[in-house]
């Protein structure tokens, strides 16, 4: 169940007290946290005022905190709400036009660690990228003298712009979301970041044997498996997620293996960090696909892998502050992103996102014209072959943006997810 330490700011509970919280944290120095007398041990890190790689979260009128978005940030967002929206069912299968631009993904993600309105007080998922570079290739069967040196560089986390922020945060030992300490997480300079996160990517293994041929006619784009890796700092595990089943699983937990056992020691850039990712890894297979591959009008091919991808990633960041293993349901719902609390739950944050962003080229912010209208309609009007996700969709955004045609934001249901029935 859900920790019940995690209470939304203004107001925490001291003792018998409320302390106020100003909406709005500044910079300064906190003290260190106490819990009956005794000192929580060294928590402070440097200043977090929104996940990576986000810069700000900056109030405006009306005490409303706005995420501060460059217009290369709303280019690569809307591309993605774009593709979310265009998603058919899973019983169709989705053509190769309708996958998520590599570009965009880690982007978006990050970008979820704004969805609950306790988000100061949320641990966070952390979906590493390499400049445009979402996920990494992991070679295959690589003999002994395979030179590791590109990977490395692509892998490495550097802090560059962000400071010290995030070596700071990985560098203390993680406070367990079990502890009163997490009622202290709303401070910006406590340590936010549970969940490290690298998207994968596996290609030319030959579905027929396992054999690695680069040259095989048979292999497309289509054919690429994703996995994602994902280091639990409540647990100090790696959780190795591979959502396509097929006789090649072996062999792509065996390549992880390698992967981070010459990654592993050089993950971190910068003096003074001790942490490392653990040396245990976990596999964790699903079975959905290869149930819903059966059932499809459309071949599904492995790169669906890439949407269930997604779909975990949101499924992990909704359960962040669980204490148990966070490995989702072995669902259809789960793997194809459709239940109410994954895909559609992350459209409307990253519709939010953009809707609430600073950027000046960003035309969702043009108040409620009529040239925003049909801009958000002509762009991310929800496919009607996915009528779940439209059922989902008119339901959250209604509660989002209005209930009756009043509201001045009621628009954005009816050109979003058209009514369809």
């Amino acid at each position: 169940m859900a920790n019940p330490n995690n209470i939304d700011p203004p107001f925490l509970p001291v003792g018998n007290e409320q302390l106020f919280i100003p909406p709005h944290l500044t910079q300064q120095t906190y003290p260190l946290p106490v819990w009956d007398g005794v000192p929580l041990g060294p928590a402070l890190v440097p200043y977090w005022d929104a996940p990576l790689p986000f810069a700000e979260l900056e109030v405006r009128q009306g005490n409303t905190r706005k995420v501060n978005l460059n217009h290369a940030q709303c280019r690569r967002m809307e591309s993605f709400l774009e593709t979310l929206s265009l998603l058919p069912a899973s019983i169709f299968g989705p053509p190769a036009n309708f996958y998520f631009k590599e570009s965009t993904i880690s982007e978006a993600l990050n970008a979820y660690n704004l969805h609950a309105r306790s988000r100061e007080c949320q641990p966070w998922a952390f979906f590493h990228y390499r400049g445009l570079n979402s996920t990494i290739l992991v070679p295959h069967n690589p003999p002994a003298n395979f030179d590791w040196t590109d990977l490395r560089r692509r892998t490495v986390l550097r802090y560059g712009a962000t400071g010290g922020q995030l070596g700071g945060d990985l560098s203390e030992p993680w406070p367990s979301v079990t502890r009163p300490v997490n009622r202290w997480r709303f401070l910006p300079n406590y340590k936010h970041y549970r969940l490290m996160c690298w998207i994968h990517r596996h290609e030319h293994i030959r579905p027929e044997d396992g054999e690695d041929d680069e040259d095989d006619e048979d292999f497309t784009p289509e054919d690429v498996v994703y996995t994602m890796s994902v280091w639990d700092r409540e647990n100090d595990l790696i959780y190795f997620h591979d959502p396509w089943r097929d006789q090649n699983s072996a062999a792509r937990f065996a390549d992880i293996q390698t992967f981070w056992a010459n990654i592993r020691p050089y993950t971190y850039e910068g003096a003074g960090l001790p942490a490392v990712p653990p040396a245990n890894i976990r596999h964790v297979r699903y079975n959905s696909l290869g149930q819903m591959a059966a059932t499809t009008h459309n071949p599904m091919r492995p790169k669906f892998s890439q949407i269930s991808c997604v779909a975990i990633a949101v499924w992990l960041m909704n359960h962040i502050d669980y204490t148990t293993d966070l490995i989702p349901p072995d669902r259809p719902d789960i793997l194809d992103g459709s239940h109410p609390l994954l895909f559609p739950a992350l459209f409307l944050c990253t519709f939010r996102t953009l809707r609430e962003a600073l950027a000046a080229s960003n035309r969702l912010t043009s108040g409620n014209s009529q040239e925003t209208q049909d801009y958000v309609m002509g762009k991310f009007l929800i496919t009607p072959l996915n009528l779940d996700m439209v059922h989902h969709m008119r339901r959250i955004l209604r509660q989002a943006y209005g209930r009756n045609l009043a509201d001045p934001e009621s628009w954005i249901v009816s050109s979003i997810a058209w009514r369809l029935y």
